[in-house]
C-alpha cells in the first residue's frame, strides 16, 4: 500500500496529501530541494531537514551541478546590520 493511498482530489488536478504529516517519521533523511530567485537569474539551493542520527546544520546551502557531481557550499547572507 502506498504511502500516498490516502490522497483526496479537492480540485481537479490538485492531490491533498492527508498522509504527509506522519511520512516524516519513514525516511532516515529529508532534504529541501529549491531556487533562489537572484538577480542574475534562478540558483539551485538544498537545506537538510532531518538527518536521523546525525547533528547536522539546517542553513541554506548553495548547489551547483559540475561535471562529476554536485558542489554545496554555504549561501552568505548579509547582515541586516551592515
Amino acid at each position: 500500500m502506498s504511502p500516498f493511498s490516502n490522497a483526496a482530489r479537492s480540485r481537479p488536478g490538485i492531490i491533498e496529501d492527508a498522509a504527509a504529516p506522519y511520512l516524516s517519521t519513514i525516511p532516515d533523511a529529508i532534504l529541501l530541494m529549491d531556487y533562489a530567485r537572484k538577480p542574475q537569474g534562478l540558483e539551485r539551493t538544498m537545506a537538510v531537514l532531518k538527518m536521523r542520527g546525525s547533528q547536522h546544520s539546517s542553513a541554506e546551502h548553495r548547489m551547483t551541478i559540475v561535471p562529476g557531481g554536485l558542489k554545496v557550499e554555504p549561501v552568505e547572507r548579509v547582515s541586516a546590520q551592515e
